[in-house]
């Protein structure tokens, strides 16, 4: 006989053992002795109301024994129930665990497979912490606004000028303060001397009140005095806690003292706490190890637009307001300034602009590290209803001698949970080590990456992930225990296996595997693409071979002759080298800064503001060739392009199409200096921006032409790796360029992989996911074909004794895998398009249903199943129907 199923509830599993049964016994035990009682009474010949009347009266107030019952219930000692429930809970941990050991395969799989899922998580957790949900570090965080300037496109974002800045400063009813910096500063851009050893950082021009403005106090000093930011004042910098240990020892005298900065002297008045990370909010990729001050005047001003802006929004008023009337307040100084550049200021929330880009790339990595963890929580899940079923006799025995069913799935429950334990404390400690290991990478271009740590949210995080799936991966076992003892004991295992239930959970799992693994393989290669058609973007120069360091003169030029003749030696000695085929100098490398004018056709008349905005160049001769930019007409720069001999420039295709579409550019003038300048060639389009950009306008003068700029970027091409090149280049310029850094040299490739470096990162991160689901997949597929196989071997066996072959046998249990994978695959492509659309602005060059990245993951798919499911197949096919009868 089938007694019904009894599946308790998962909140009486772990409940401590409490007054509430003992009460409802003791009321129990009252109602019968009243029963007992009146009953006698009755049978004495008293009426019924009477007797019961008589029976309360004699046994005594029932709400007084109530009482009494509950308060000599609440004087029991807490402690004995506690040892009670501590010694069940013991008992179960005991038996786990020797359940445990005595499947080690089992356990070591599934704990390691646990830590990967939850190392991941873990990791990605703290991306998505560190970047997205935490404030920014500054002072009131969400009232600070990016303020840009848009361009004459209407898309592009220029930055501000000074005078601009200095009225919105002072007219602005929306915001309380603003500060900036100088955009157009460049990795290595002041070099350092100390005695005859030179060294290049990072200098970052400032705003006087930008510290004090987002809240930073320097640890040691001060910040800047408004007399130290005046223009013409002596230099005063702060440096960062980084420089000041790594640079000065952590000197703590080193505020006041005078060092020489760009062979100038200059006065230490602070060091920055190592919390404030300049470089990891504003400019990713590019390091930030000093700061100088920024004077707001005429003099900077007629720079044009330099500054980048922050400023704060006053209590209670909302972006749109700020917007509203900085619109409106642009339009107004736009108009009564004509000598100035237009002003179209755009607010944008600091936190939006900061995390904006990468929001859409995080949330992507969240969302395929969930799809990890299903698959995960479905594979072990499967494999523990697997040992469930193997282990239905031992579940009736138990049953059989009296235990409880929810004692049974509480046992479930503690296996799942101590794997989990395990695996969790092994995924923590990989996180720890991930976490640190993303935080320190130079080569990922994300902003606040160096925030990212694991800290008590990632630990609580930890916590529940690890109940989580061990409450997931128990909660099948823990609901099958058998439901006719007697049938099971009789039959053993064999009974139990042959319940078709277990096939059907078991299947429907692996398929859930296939699909998740599907997404995750449909979104790599949605991914892949994408990124192989960002770097597979021309960019108009061939980056291979080429190193570039910055070179200092040793004192300032008093004219351009002396400038010119100090970079023609420069040149002459670097181009003799072996192992170098080209040199040349250029102000600003691709991909490392930008500067912009406005450039049109001489004698075109434009209306304000519509004048083409052109990124400006300033190179040497030889720059072209070095550099693999194609000459499409003209020629190059020579040693003639002198200031007597006529301003000269190259523009770029884009431009040329732009100021004369039905012309020859060869020989037209232009505005770009005062009195004109005329075209002398027509070059390929470069990216300097990102990748994903289109080509813009460019302009190149010949440095012999323009002022001095101090210092240029020195650009080699040589077969030589970049270490040996530095050292031979440094040895010959020894003479002439003493101050030369000696391990500043960079890679032009190192600057495009930077670039590209943030959708590298994600596509690495998913790709691994989806390499991790692949896996697992596979083997739940291999899994439950083999366990069907094992508990089909009498059926196989009698089928091979009536005559089927070991190919129709083989066909059949493939033919079976197929289906089971086409069901998930059907699946997964319907939760693929969702995916996909989750991708959208992380895509580049295809749409989110790309037929070449869908057929890929069910080719793959499918044949990973296959592969999966063909060892047990032949396995199958190789039956002995003798044994497998006999056996049976």
């Amino acid at each position: 006989m089938r007694t019904p199923e009894i599946r308790p509830g998962i909140r009486r599993l772990f409940r401590l053992p409490g007054r509430r049964d003992a009460q409802r016994e003791a009321d129990d035990e009252i109602r019968l002795h009243l029963e007992l009682r009146t009953q006698q009474l009755i049978a004495d010949g008293m009426a019924p109301q009477d007797a019961r009347a008589e029976a309360e009266r004699r046994f005594g107030v029932v709400h007084d024994a109530r009482i009494l019952f509950r308060q000599s219930n609440e004087r029991r000692d807490l402690s004995a129930r506690l040892r009670d429930w501590l010694e069940d809970v013991r008992q179960d941990l005991r038996y786990a665990i020797r359940t445990l050991r005595r499947d080690v395969s089992f356990t070591t799989f599934a704990i390691a497979t646990i830590a990967f899922g939850i190392g991941a998580s873990v990791t990605v957790f703290s991306l998505v912490n560190g970047l997205l949900l935490r404030p920014l570090p500054f002072r009131d965080a969400r009232h600070l606004v990016w303020i840009s300037n848009v361009a004459d496109d209407g898309v592009s974002e220029w930055r501000t000028q000074v005078a601009h800045a200095l009225d919105m400063r002072a007219r602005s009813r929306s915001l309380s303060d603003l500060a900036g910096y100088y955009a157009f500063y460049s990795i290595g851009n002041s070099a350092l001397t100390s005695g005859s050893d030179v060294q290049r950082f990072t200098n970052v021009s400032v705003t006087c009140n930008f510290f004090p403005f987002l809240g930073v106090t320097p640890i040691l000093g001060r910040s800047f005095t408004t007399d130290e930011c005046r223009y013409g004042a002596g230099a005063a910098i702060l440096l960062t806690e980084d420089l000041w240990r790594r640079r000065f020892g952590a000197d703590r005298d080193i505020v006041g003292q005078r060092i020489t900065l760009d062979n100038a002297p200059a006065t230490v008045i602070g060091v920055l706490p190592g919390s404030f990370d300049f470089a990891s909010v504003f400019s990713p990729g590019t390091p930030a190890d000093l700061f100088s001050a920024f004077p707001l005047s005429d003099e900077t001003s007629r720079q044009g637009n330099t500054l980048a802006l922050v400023g704060r929004l006053k209590p209670g008023v909302s972006i749109d307001q700020a917007r509203g009337e900085l619109t409106s307040l642009g339009k107004e100084l736009t108009a009564n300034n004509p000598r100035r550049n237009t002003l179209r200021p755009k607010v944008v929330a600091l936190d939006a602009r900061i995390k904006g880009a990468f929001r859409p790339a995080l949330w992507t990595l969240a969302g395929a590290v969930a799809v990890v963890m299903l698959i995960v929580c479905a594979n072990l899940s499967s494999l523990q209803y697997a040992r469930s079923v193997g282990r239905q006799r031992e579940f009736a025995v138990r049953l059989a001698l009296g235990a409880a069913r929810s004692r049974l799935a509480r046992q479930a429950f503690t296996e799942s949970l101590l794997v989990s334990g395990g695996g969790a404390l092994l995924g923590f400690a990989m996180s720890v080590f991930a976490t640190r290991f993303v935080s320190y990478l130079s080569a990922f271009s994300l902003p606040l990456l160096s925030r990212v740590q694991v800290d008590g949210s990632t630990l609580a995080m930890t916590i529940g992930l690890s109940v989580s799936v061990g409450l997931a991966i128990g909660l099948l076992p823990a609901l099958r225990a058998p439901n006719d003892v007697s049938d099971t004991l009789k039959h053993g295992q064999r009974g139990a296996a042959g319940d078709r239930s277990h096939t059907r959970a078991r299947s429907a799992l692996v398929m859930a595997e296939i699909a998740a693994a599907c997404v995750l393989l449909v979104g790599a290669g949605l991914l892949v693409r994408s990124f192989e058609n960002v770097i597979n973007q021309q960019l108009g120069y061939r980056p291979e071979h080429l190193a570039t360091v910055r070179v200092d003169p040793a004192s300032g030029f008093p004219d351009l002759a002396r400038a010119t003749l100090y970079y023609d030696e420069v040149l002459r000695r670097v181009r003799v080298l072996p192992g170098v085929t080209n040199a040349a100098l250029a102000d600003v490398l691709p991909f490392s800064g930008d500067r912009s004018w406005s450039v049109g056709a001489a004698g075109h008349v434009y209306e304000r503001g519509q004048e083409p905005e052109t990124f400006v160049r300033v190179v040497s001769d030889d720059y072209f060739k070095t550099m693999g930019i194609p000459i499409r007409a003209g020629r190059d720069f020579s040693v003639g392009d002198t200031p007597e001999s006529g301003h000269v420039v190259a523009v770029n295709e884009t431009l040329a199409r732009t100021l004369w579409p039905h012309l020859d550019p060869i020989g037209q003038m232009t505005d770009a200096l005062p009195g004109g300048a005329r075209v002398i060639a027509v070059v390929g389009d470069v990216r300097h921006q990102a990748l994903e950009h289109a080509f813009t306008n460019e302009v190149y003068f010949p440095m012999r032409q323009m002022p001095d700029y101090g210092s240029a970027n020195l650009i080699v091409r040589g077969v030589l790796p970049v270490g040996e090149l530095a050292t031979a280049v440094r040895s010959t310029l020894l003479p002439v360029a003493p101050n030369l850094p000696k391990s500043e040299w960079r890679s032009l490739q190192d600057l495009v992989d930077s670039v590209a470096s943030p959708r590298r990162f994600v596509v690495l991160l998913v790709s691994g996911f989806a390499i991790f689901a692949l896996l697992l997949a596979a083997l739940g597929v291999y899994a439950l074909v083999s366990y069907g196989v094992t508990q089909r071997t009498r059926e196989i066996g009698i089928r091979i004794a009536l005559g089927a072959s070991a190919r129709r046998v083989r066909t059949s249990i493939l033919s079976q895998t197929l289906t089971l994978a086409a069901t998930g695959l059907a699946l997964g492509v319907l939760m693929a398009v969702a995916f996909g659309r989750l991708l959208r602005g992380l895509l580049f060059g295809i749409g989110t249903f790309d037929l070449t990245s869908y057929s890929s993951a069910l080719v793959i798919l499918v044949g990973v199943a296959l592969v999966a499911g063909y060892v047990p197949a032949m396995r199958a096919s190789r039956v002995d129907p003798s044994v497998a009868l006999r056996d049976g």
